[in-house]
């Protein structure tokens, strides 16, 4: 409960704005800031808390513009998205739509540099070694 209660504080702060997902979940690696919460709990906090929620439009280091389906435990910045055509731009436009990648998938040069409109690039990170499972998102 108490790391629950943490997260929601860091990311709903009474002074500033509120933080985004995955620069909260970024916090939580801080040495300083993981040594207060047991090790395994917050594992499993990253298992079940994406950093980019299904359904959030992102756009990608290509330009191209894309919503998160589904999130990868051991690389939490680099979910499975689906691509879309550019916000404002019309059903049927030229745009490439409906690829799905894992950008988390082999050596896929792709990142996420935006989400729901806020520059995320600065927000970014691994997961730590040890703090990987074995299981995939879909498994929990």
């Amino acid at each position: 409960m108490a790391l629950a209660d943490y997260f929601d504080e860091v990311q709903n702060s009474v002074v500033g704005d509120a933080k985004s997902t995955v620069a909260v979940l970024r916090h939580l690696l801080d040495e300083e800031v993981a040594k207060q919460f047991d090790e395994q709990v917050v594992r499993a906090l990253f298992t079940v808390v994406p950093a980019f929620a299904p359904g959030s439009t992102l756009r990608l280091s290509d330009g191209r513009y894309a919503v998160a389906i589904d999130h990868n435990i051991n690389h939490p910045c680099r979910p499975v998205v689906q691509v879309i055509a550019p916000p404002g731009s019309h059903v049927g436009s030229e745009a490439e739509t409906g690829e799905s990648i894992d950008l988390a998938e082999g050596d896929q040069p792709l990142m996420i540099i935006e989400s729901d409109g806020r520059d995320v690039i600065g927000e970014l990170f691994d997961l730590p070694d040890h703090m990987r499972t074995d299981m995939l998102a879909a498994q929990w």
